[in-house]
């Protein structure tokens, strides 16, 4: 359900049936949604309206959407099910033109159905998983007979396993680094199913500590181990931080460093002073750098430098990363300039902090790009130099940038907003640490642990990729690495992606840079937007420095109205992720453009709508993982239309939204941002 921010009004909806349903193909459900009492809604004399939604689509809804007034709390609905699956059923209440709320999903299994969960997971070698097989609206008496396939992998007990009930779980026990496939079948009577196949992937424990991090809220280094997304141990005590000889006053650090010289093993610590208040407190752009030795041991302080130059801000954000070559790179800022030196590293031997770029580096990127959000943060460096910088302002806004070290030309492109991929939300603390493992893997670290970038999960109309803990600590202030993987652990940067009409064809035209391991594209055709179906593959380079051009001509002679498109892409090891969607407009659109501004926006703002024609059209505000927040119905008139969002908008939490607008003939879409 969600919840209106704190100190609103507590508006709740509720359906019924809440427990799982199970059909058989072609079957319905009668559901109810309840609204919460008129006094809780911003404008309780207005009228309600109710919609009713499925995930994935397909399912036939009555009465929806349906508007009541305000005598009625309630709304129902008969739900058809044509096709076999499980569904997510929910409704969605509007108050007029105001908020609208969201209730909980029921879920509906429409069988026979057979399933196994969980559906992807990671183990270390040795490690076991717990799968459950579950089988749905069988015919026929008797007994279930579950047969278990996992090639190499310990399955317990009887198999086949012939028992009386619909469920069936086993506790798989896996040897052996490599890749497994579980599967079960399922018989009843005349009912015979077999499980889609669950891909496990199993490692082996790094022998050794391979992410260090400043523990103890700012006061210690503790070692991790960790691979592929899987926590093997920690956090382990090293050393207690201390600053002797300090021109400034401090008392913790968030910064950290360690070299991988002589070995990653023994390489060097480094760190850089924090007096609190922000990143790097009261400290007039003075950054001061600390070693030590791999055991803590010989601390001393190695190196000084003015940051900002004449300027006299204090540097609310200083942070540090180690490079393959042993040089350290040190990122700060103030809250209007972010700024990038480098160091040689030597050991515990005194060094010279030079700037790299003291002009202040240059933030590209589409929605909320701002040295201001580089509060709280951190960079880690790949194995070609690049530079993977984090920005969090502690406010729900937490982003992910890549560049290369390049002078006082120095650029960092956002590529993603980072969410919770527990909350489907944007994180709400810090998010103050980024380092890899030797595979590439890319971790994080906030107030409440240690999280790892699942590139499955990346969204590519909302910009966002989720992160999932993986080990639950608090007191972190950053992280650090020493391993320097090759080949770019984000997913494939598609730099332009297009749609236009040539002859009878749709041309699509994409183009990509620094291919790493990309095995396919495969092309995704939709006629609403939200229901995509792939139409033709493409081979892609596989490897590439360079950037590099593809299309594809689709035919469309028959067609009409709004054709949207994307592009799916697959790596070599079954990774895979989505570009943005691209509309081709054929005829009768309503819509020619539309502007969002100010953007970023506090508490209003204003949309530019040009329109052919007089019409009625929907605009909707949705989250970065697409909860509606707003849906009102405005009508354009031919020409340039002014639309004004106000106190609809003013409590929305600050972060990422997508802002549609909606016709029977199309739908357009932009990013917006509330600050």
């Amino acid at each position: 359900m969600l919840v209106p921010a704190a100190g609103l009004f507590a508006q709740t909806v509720t359906i019924s049936p809440s427990t799982t349903q199970n059909i058989s193909v072609g079957g319905t459900v009668n559901f109810t949604a309840t609204r919460s009492a008129n006094n809780t809604w911003p404008n309780g004399n207005s009228s309600f309206t109710y919609t009713w939604s499925s995930v994935p689509a397909g399912v036939n809804f009555t009465n929806n959407p349906v508007t009541t007034n305000n005598s009625t709390t309630t709304s129902s609905t008969v739900a058809t099910f044509p096709s076999g699956g499980s569904y997510q059923i929910t409704c969605t209440v509007q108050e007029g033109l105001g908020s609208s709320v969201t209730s909980a999903a029921t879920t509906v299994v429409v069988g026979p159905l057979l399933t196994l969960t969980p559906v992807t997971r990671a183990v270390l070698a040795g490690g076991t998983i717990s799968f459950t097989a579950a089988a749905y609206n069988y015919t026929g008496s008797g007994n279930y007979t579950y047969t278990w396939t996992a090639s190499g992998a310990g399955i317990p007990g009887s198999n086949p396993n012939t028992i009386a009930t619909a469920t069936d779980t086993k506790v798989l026990t896996f040897p052996s680094a490599g890749t497994y496939n579980v599967t079960v079948n399922a018989t009843r009577g005349t009912t015979n199913l077999t499980s889609t196949t669950i891909v496990v992937n199993v490692y082996t424990a790094p022998a050794t500590p391979n992410l260090w991090a400043i523990t103890g809220t700012g006061t210690s280094v503790s070692s991790f181990t960790v691979t592929n997304g899987l926590s093997v141990n920690g956090p382990n005590p090293i050393f207690n931080l201390s600053f002797p000889t300090a021109t400034n006053a401090y008392t913790m650090s968030a910064a950290l460093g360690k070299s991988s010289t002589p070995t990653p093993g023994t390489g060097a610590f480094y760190w850089l002073g924090f007096s609190g208040g922000g990143g790097g407190g009261t400290n007039s752009g003075l950054v001061e750098l600390w070693a030590a030795n791999f055991d803590g041991s010989g601390i001393t302080k190695i190196g000084t430098l003015d940051m900002n130059g004449s300027n006299t801000n204090s540097l609310s954000f200083v942070r540090l990363g180690m490079g393959p070559d042993g040089r350290g790179w040190i990122l700060s800022g103030d809250g209007t300039t972010v700024y990038l030196a480098k160091f040689q590293s030597n050991g515990i031997s005194p060094v010279t902090i030079s700037m790299e770029d003291a002009d202040g580096v240059t933030l590209t990127g589409t929605g909320g790009v701002s040295a201001a959000n580089f509060q709280n943060g951190d960079l880690c460096v790949s194995g070609e130099g690049t530079i993977y910088a984090l920005a969090n302002n502690g406010s729900g806004t937490t982003q992910l940038y890549e560049g290369n070290p390049n002078g006082n030309s120095t650029v960092l492109d956002k590529k993603f907003d980072l969410i919770d991929n527990t909350t489907h939300a944007p994180f709400t603390g810090t998010v103050n640490g980024v380092a890899f493992d030797a595979f590439g893997s890319i971790y994080f670290s906030s107030s409440t642990g240690i999280y790892y970038l699942d590139v499955s999960t990346v969204n590519g109309p909302a910009g966002t990729v989720g992160l999932f803990q993986v080990n639950s600590v608090t007191g972190l202030l950053d992280l650090a690495t020493n391993l320097f993987p090759t080949g770019s652990p984000l997913p494939l940067r598609m730099t332009a992606f297009s749609v236009g009409k040539q002859g009878t064809n749709a041309l699509l035209k994409w183009t990509t840079a620094n291919e790493s391991n990309t095995h396919h594209f495969e092309i995704q055709k939709s006629i609403d937007g939200v229901n995509f179906e792939t139409i033709a593959n493409k081979t892609a380079a596989g490897n590439s420095s360079m950037d590099i051009d593809y299309q594809y001509n689709d035919p469309i002679a028959n067609a009409s109205g709004i054709i949207y498109y994307r592009i799916k892409t697959l790596d070599v090891d079954g990774k895979y992720y989505y570009s943005n969607i691209v509309a081709l407009r054929l005829n009768d659109a309503v819509v020619k453009d539309f502007a969002v501004y100010p953007n970023p926006f506090r508490n209003n703002f204003k949309m530019e709508i040009s329109s052919d024609k007089v019409k009625d059209v929907n605009i909707r505000i949705s989250n970065a993982v697409g909860q509606k927040s707003l849906e009102r119905t405005v009508s354009l008139t031919k020409g340039v239309n002014i639309i004004v969002l106000s106190s609809e908008i003013a409590n929305l939490p600050a972060g990422m939204y997508l802002i549609d607008i909606i016709s029977d003939q199309e739908k357009q879409t932009r990013k917006i941002f509330k600050q």
